[in-house]
């Protein structure tokens, strides 16, 4: 028994693969069984799912991969996988069609003669026998691939090594018999012949349509991402790394308390102005613990004190696992401003019961004015381009996201460096929601169309691929001259 593997989709489009073992690992890991483009299927993970065979039957599992494995459009953990099924690696990674070859028989499944029915040699061959063996006959002849007359002469060969098999005494009666439905039978197979020739005709028009429009879709998506390839590497400096931290200073002026905050900005003017989501800058004006402490600094008359400092993407921000600012823009070194963000619109936070009374604590609104402005100072920038209402984006539309997920964790070396995640459009209303897969960190970063245009700000997380972002028109008030 044994799998094998179609590629429909993804950078080895058109590789046929079979394997006959009973476990078969997949993914972009050269050590894989069946092994995806480690450079190209980026969708897929380096160990992404591993196949079994358990108890006559092929399971998938899915091995904790990014994006996800998908059987037949459904995301699995782990499935039951059938002949036909098709596979994905990723959403919107490569795609394998199944062919499950050699299945064993179901335990208890009646045979091909039934019991009883060849009658004992020397009692000569029975009528049961005589058409038994005329159906076996007809059945190798239907099945043979060499046409009508062929079929017939498997038709006759077969009869004739039936009736000597069974009994070379009554020959002579048995091709008689087969003598008397031959002609019968050159005219079933000469009908049938013509009827499975038109049938293949047609399914090889219908195979040529499917793979016409396979190509066509892997076309469109290729042409897609090289699409949003030469956007990140055009804009790959126009987005920054952002770094805030709010002090609370205690009566001698020693800090007290420290909120951090990270996320992701980009320039949108050459002259060095950055938009970014004003929770990356003022992260306690979202969170209740956050801004309880604050109100309560506030309220005894300590000093608050907030520093931001950016790095262009490509810049060394960390030397000896510190933090390294010198090759950046600062408020303290004066390179860097906060010069507006979007009002404040507040709302009651529920009350802790750890909270002292008398201190009211508010929290921010889930609202399009979490947006921040700042201008960085005394150097040369890339803006992006932005999105001005021509070519109207729709749901569906592909999109990237460009940012810095998780902030500084998965930064490997001491420079920034940035990274794109590929999705499409999910609705349009007072936000754009998005399918595509964000964290912490990307907050504030750029959403590409794939004309180049940035249509809005990536704001707020509600699952792994349902997102929000904030249209770029709410934040072009806020910008000078723009």
């Amino acid at each position: 028994m044994s799998i094998k593997f179609s590629i429909i989709s993804g950078a080895r489009s058109g590789k046929i693969e079979e394997f006959n073992q009973d476990k078969i690992t997949i993914g972009r890991a050269t050590t894989s069984d069946l092994v995806l483009d480690p450079k190209k299927d980026l969708d897929a993970s380096k160990d992404h799912a591993i196949v079994t065979l358990e108890n006559g039957e092929y399971w998938i599992t899915d091995q904790g991969s990014t994006n996800g494995t998908y059987l037949n459009g459904k995301r699995i953990n782990k499935a039951k996988i059938n002949d036909g099924d098709e596979i994905q690696f990723g959403k919107g990674g490569p795609r394998a069609k199944l062919e499950i070859i050699g299945a064993a028989a179901t335990a208890g499944a009646p045979k091909t003669r039934a019991a009883g029915t060849v009658e004992s040699e020397k009692a000569g061959v029975g009528s049961q026998t005589v058409a038994m063996m005329i159906n076996d006959a007809m059945d190798k002849a239907k099945s043979s691939k060499r046409g009508a007359l062929g079929g017939t002469a498997v038709f006759v060969k077969e009869a004739v090594n039936n009736a000597i098999k069974k009994s070379s005494r009554t020959f002579k009666v048995v091709t008689s018999l087969i003598m008397l439905v031959l002609v019968g039978a050159i005219a079933y197979l000469v009908i049938e012949g013509q009827s499975v020739k038109t049938e293949l005709q047609q399914e090889r028009a219908e195979r040529a349509k499917l793979e016409q429009q396979t190509e066509q879709q892997i076309g469109t998506l290729q042409s897609e991402k090289d699409k949003f390839y030469r956007i990140v590497k055009e804009y790959n400096r126009s987005v920054v790394f952002i770094y805030s931290e709010t002090s609370i200073y205690d009566a001698n002026n020693n800090t007290a308390r420290v909120v951090q905050g990270f996320g992701t900005g980009f320039f949108v003017r050459d002259d060095g102005y950055i938009l970014t989501n004003k929770h990356v800058i003022y992260p306690w004006k979202f969170d209740p613990d956050q801004a309880y402490i604050v109100a309560l600094a506030k309220a005894n008359n300590l000093k608050v004190d907030t520093f931001v400092c950016v790095w262009v993407n490509g810049e060394r921000f960390r030397a000896g696992g510190r933090f390294s600012f010198e090759n950046s823009y600062n408020t303290k070194d004066g390179n860097l401003e906060i010069t507006t963000t979007a009002e404040d619109r507040m709302t009651q936070a529920f009350r802790k019961q750890q909270w002292r009374r008398g201190i009211e604590v508010e929290v921010h609104k889930q609202d399009n004015n979490d947006i921040a402005v700042l201008k960085a100072i005394g150097g040369s920038f890339k803006a992006v381009k932005l999105y001005r209402g021509r070519n109207p984006y729709k749901p569906t539309d592909p999109i990237i996201v460009y940012g810095f997920p998780l902030g500084i964790s998965p930064q490997e070396l001491a420079n920034t460096s940035a990274s794109a995640a590929y999705g499409r459009i999910r609705k349009i209303e007072n936000t754009v929601q998005l399918d595509v897969s964000v964290l912490p960190g990307n907050s504030g970063g750029p959403v590409f169309i794939d004309d180049g245009s940035v249509i809005g700000i990536m704001t707020r997380r509600f699952a792994e691929t349902l997102n929000e972002c904030i249209t770029i028109d709410h934040a072009l008030r806020l910008v000078p001259g723009l």
